[in-house]
């Protein structure tokens, strides 16, 4: 068997195009701004939904834990999808190999 070698490289938009490169660049910035909202919320959520009195109810607890996991869907989608949107279109697409 013949050693196929590597794929046909095929260059991407953002390496052609500068305002595309500029989109997308907007496009990582936007969705790590969400991760820091989500981020944010999550903290100011934890002391204003926590349970007041003396005497924690359900009602409170509930809303708090709803709080919370809202906050943190937010910030983890953010930023995974920042993370996975930045490696695809702006990350260098050479391949490197040490001799």
């Amino acid at each position: 068997f013949e050693n196929p070698g590597l794929p046909q490289h095929n260059p991407r938009i953002t390496d052609a195009e500068p305002l595309a490169e500029k989109a997308a660049e907007r496009q990582v910035a936007l969705w790590f701004l969400l991760s820091m909202i989500g981020t944010i919320w999550f903290i100011v959520s934890f002391f204003l939904f926590g349970p007041k009195g003396e005497e924690p109810t359900h009602a409170g607890l509930r809303l708090q834990t709803l709080m919370l996991g809202l906050g943190s869907a937010a910030a983890l989608f953010g930023l995974g999808i920042g993370i996975v949107h930045w490696a695809r279109t702006l990350l260098p697409d050479a391949e490197v190999v040490e001799d």
